[in-house]
């Protein structure tokens, strides 16, 4: 689900928690980790001061809902899940909103999510692979798009400005804790496109595009200053993991 088991923090993912990305959410997709050193990461990554991996600059970022998944674990459409007075899809847009003046949803079954006044768009290519998700969003953002999925409640603006602030100079700028890259908690922008397209039409995973594009990496230990219990990455994939996120309902957006 998470961090640390289904809602506390902890320096990595559970072993359930690696390898669950699917067609625009959170589950069953394996999460590639670093393979040595790649020409397309940032050489300076692992200092984790400010500035350090390159430069901080204003930035303004859109923000991407990957709202595809077929959900088969819960049995359900995750999205619309209630939790905390709200849906799950409804707390990951408000607390988007406090980082991206624009937001969509990429889906291909846009009649669940009318009702939420947000723009939509189809996959623009064929496959059922989140990584789709990520090049459609990209491709109609038109600029740096900080992209997650459908059932992350506990998202940090803070966090999500601050990736976006890093973008200048590069092409993508993805967290990486536990030795675990967060490709559904990202920044990428219009750049990476066809290093995406080439890596979905063969099937690749979702960080198998990295070494054809200029990456800073995010270690924890910048995430940590603004998300100390790593609470960003927490999603919900099964029946257990949505009894967990009740038991802990997502704060209002704009608390910390």
């Amino acid at each position: 689900m998470g961090p640390g088991g289904p809602l506390a923090g902890g320096e990595g993912p559970s072993t359930e928690a690696r390898g669950r990305i699917h067609a625009g959410s959170a589950e069953d997709c394996a999460r590639d980790g670093p393979r040595g050193p790649r020409r397309g990461i940032d050489s300076r990554e692992d200092s984790g001061a400010p500035g350090a991996n390159g430069p901080v600059v204003s930035t303004t970022i859109g923000g991407v809902i990957l709202a595809g998944g077929e959900s088969r674990r819960m049995g359900r459409t995750k999205a619309l899940l209630s939790v905390g007075g709200t849906t799950l899809i409804e707390a990951v847009i408000a607390r988007l909103r406090e980082a991206c003046p624009e937001i969509l949803i990429v889906t291909n079954t846009p009649e669940l999510y009318r009702h939420l006044r947000v723009r939509m768009v189809p996959d623009a290519l064929p496959g059922r692979q989140s990584l789709v998700g990520i090049y459609t969003g990209i491709l109609h953002t038109g600029g740096p798009a900080f992209v997650c999925a459908c059932d992350m409640p506990f998202l940090h603006p803070p966090l999500i400005r601050y990736l976006g602030s890093l973008a200048g100079g590069v092409d993508a700028v993805i967290p990486r804790h536990g030795g675990e890259y967060e490709p559904l908690h990202a920044v990428y922008t219009p750049a990476c496109l066809d290093a995406i397209r080439r890596c979905a039409q063969r099937r690749g995973r979702n960080t198998g595009f990295l070494s054809d594009v200029r990456v800073r990496v995010a270690e924890v230990e910048e995430i940590r200053r603004f998300d100390p219990d790593l609470r960003s990455f927490v999603n919900v994939n099964t029946p257990e993991d949505y009894a967990s996120l009740q038991e802990a309902a997502p704060r209002p957006a704009g608390s910390r």
